[in-house]
């Protein structure tokens, strides 16, 4: 895996009234995951019943382990999970994919 590359974690079911930055933090050291001194970045919005997150580790071996041990962990006894994240996926790329077109005919 490569040194310089940045490797994203989503966390997400994350607790509204009981989830922080450290809280996150613990929940990993717990599991032996070492996650680096980059805080998660806590998406809060108040429509949703849970918040998510967005993990940055640049640790490649931490990374792994992170997949592997991170799956499903709890805060606080709630249940939360986390899946690996690439935002080239997240961003449209139009100029490279297929682009479907849909027209509706309008009969007379």
């Amino acid at each position: 895996m490569d040194q310089t590359k940045t490797y994203y974690l989503y966390l997400y079911d994350l607790p509204k009234d009981k989830v922080s930055s450290v809280k996150i933090a613990l929940a990993f050291k717990e599991q032996g995951v070492d996650v680096g001194l980059k805080r998660p970045f806590i998406k809060r919005d108040l429509f949703l019943p849970f918040y998510s997150a967005i993990l940055n580790i640049t640790n490649p071996t931490m990374y792994e382990l992170c997949k592997q041990k991170m799956k499903y962990f709890l805060i606080d006894e709630h249940l939360c999970r986390s899946l690996p994240f690439d935002k080239e996926h997240n961003q449209h790329k139009a100029s490279k994919e297929d682009v479907n077109l849909f027209f509706k005919l309008k009969k007379e």
